[in-house]
């Protein structure tokens, strides 16, 4: 079911002695802006405001797709020094909106490019590659002009041609280093196994990366297939985890020569429980005396568990699910987590969020698990910004009954906000589960 979307336009006025009006749209960039069923401002400059009062102002559509539904109507309570309008768009597409001002003397307009995507993907579900968001560098990154395909309308410079995989449609190609999809979707939560229908021509590893909210690592993803542009093969990840709510996922791609038909989320189980697996072993809210029982019922326990920190709480506010997660940090020069835990392969996750310092190069760390280093010179300033969460996630193997965290200051002191470690099965004895299947190592297992 798809709901209007209400967007209010706001230009900011400004005056400056001349005697011509001129506006000029400042934001969003000339891409245009990505919108689902949100409110954004957009804004711009008028210079020689003159008399704000005798400005008469409009907005109106100036282009949209025939298919589309839009109403156009002034915005309510507008200030002297204000342009703004309610656009109400029942459609997707790209609209344009005309924005005028008038002084009784002189007229001029500027238009603001709306890209408007369909409701969301809802999840489990299969979702298209052609349908990932519109606008270049705001739903997507494709770094040439044009669609090279020339398939599939969506006025934009996606390349996307007709496919002759099994079931027909399109596919994304002409895949270029750094080049990105998104996709806005619907998601239920828990863990899923998630299927990518790719194909290649020639030879050498091809790297895709899945990010979620706050670019939270899903999943690696490397394959060899290379037996043609339209010889497509199934790359399957397992226990990817979201969150139940309405999440911006990218793929990236990290290599060349990539054709993408379709990416499908397969739902495989709750967040505590799946076949048997995933309860969560072990979550701990470090450096806080108290527990934390996060929205989708994990209990991070209070921290007993590290040596050689202190404890530290701020009340600053994270823009991330898990907000009241990274109050509380454990610091140190070297800090240190030894656990008692089965042998077995486990999802692993670490949460970070920077909230003492705001400057680059304050605070540089090292981070090893089960004695060997997984991030390297992390600076959270620098990766993510101050008071941002970040995210850390990857399947490792536990071979003595023991999970070992160990962080290392480099400039200054080591931090951390939570961990968690699930169980998710045996240790395979299947090659091919440390190759194609999993996160960031590799590590997966059998279906």
């Amino acid at each position: 079911m798809q709901y209007p979307r209400v967007l209010a336009l706001c230009a900011l006025l400004l005056g400056q002695v001349s005697p011509i009006i001129t506006l000029s749209l400042s934001q969003p960039s000339d891409s245009g802006l990505t919108l689902w069923y949100n409110t954004e401002l957009f804004r711009a400059e008028i210079f020689d405001l003159g008399n704000a009062e005798d400005l008469q102002r409009r907005c109106s559509l100036f282009s949209g797709p025939a298919s589309g539904s839009v109403s156009v109507s002034s915005a309510s309570q507008i200030k002297s020094n204000e342009i703004g309008c309610q656009i109400t768009v029942q459609d997707g597409g790209v609209y344009k909106i005309l924005m005028t001002v008038e002084n009784g003397e002189f007229v001029t307009s500027t238009i603001a490019t709306l890209y408007v995507n369909p409701w969301p993907h809802d999840l489990p579900g299969l979702v298209q590659a052609e349908d990932a968001n519109l606008g270049n560098s705001v739903g997507y990154v494709d770094t040439t002009p044009g669609n090279s395909g020339g398939q599939y309308t969506r006025d934009d410079d996606l390349d996307i041609e007709k496919t002759l995989d099994i079931g027909g449609g399109y596919n994304v190609g002409w895949v270029a280093k750094g080049e990105r999809l998104s996709f806005t979707t619907l998601n239920a939560m828990g863990f899923y196994t998630v299927v990518f229908r790719v194909a290649a021509e020639y030879p050498g590893p091809k790297i895709m990366k899945l990010t979620g909210y706050d670019n939270r690592l899903l999943a690696s993803v490397q394959f060899n297939y290379h037996s043609g542009w339209q010889s497509f093969h199934n790359v399957t990840i397992t226990n990817v985890k979201l969150y139940g709510y309405i999440e911006q996922i990218d793929l990236e791609f990290q290599t060349d020569g990539i054709n993408l038909n379709w990416i499908d989320f397969i739902y495989q189980g709750d967040i505590n429980s799946v076949n048997g697996f995933h309860q969560v072993d072990y979550a701990v809210n470090c450096g806080s005396t108290t527990s934390f029982t996060n929205f989708d019922g994990t209990k991070f326990q209070a921290d007993f568990y590290g040596t050689g920190g202190k404890f530290h709480y701020s009340n600053v506010v994270i823009d991330a699910p898990m907000n009241h997660l990274y109050k509380s940090e454990v610091y140190g020069n070297l800090l240190n987590y030894s656990i008692q835990v089965p042998t077995g392969r486990y999802a692993l996750t670490l949460y970070f969020a920077e909230i003492y310092h705001t400057d680059i190069g304050m605070r540089v760390f090292d981070v090893s698990v089960q004695g060997n280093k997984i991030i390297q010179n992390l600076d959270l300033v620098a990766t993510v910004g101050s008071q941002k969460a970040y995210i850390y996630t990857d399947n490792i193997d536990i071979e003595n009954d023991t999970f070992e965290l160990e962080l290392q200051g480099i400039v200054g002191n080591a931090k951390i906000s939570a961990f968690q470690v699930v169980h998710l099965c045996d240790i395979p004895s299947d090659p091919q589960y440390n190759q194609v299947h999993g996160t960031i190592s590799g590590l997966g297992c059998p279906p």
